[in-house]
């Protein structure tokens, strides 16, 4: 399995540039060659007083990209590849008033 290199938050202080395997892709999933990214006052937030979301430690700290995509899951169409993209960090869930109305980035169970 290919593997990239990453910088892998572990907890407060705690971050690791280090090489992590990439997974295989979901169907409905697409893989991003990142051309830009940029830490958010959230992630500098997060490495001095410690993370958010304690669940999901460790992972690769970072939500605003953008990149070309250069895989696509079999859900996806082969017309993505190539394309350039900019990622939205946030899912919402797709059922509350906010959602319905397409206003996701007011959605009360925002999540990342």
């Amino acid at each position: 399995m290919e593997s990239i290199k990453a910088w892998v938050y572990y907890g407060k202080r705690d971050l690791r540039f280090m090489d992590v395997e990439m997974k295989p892709l979901e169907p409905d999933e697409v893989r991003i060659e990142v051309y830009r990214s940029g830490l958010c006052s959230t992630d500098v937030e997060e490495y001095f007083e410690g993370p958010i979301f304690k669940d999901r430690l460790p992972m690769i700290i970072g939500h605003e990209f953008g990149g070309k995509v250069v895989e696509v899951g079999k859900g996806v169409s082969k017309e993505w590849i190539g394309k350039l993209v900019s990622v939205v960090p946030a899912v919402s869930c797709g059922e509350c008033d906010y959602c319905l109305r397409s206003r996701e980035d007011l959605c009360p169970n925002l999540g990342y």
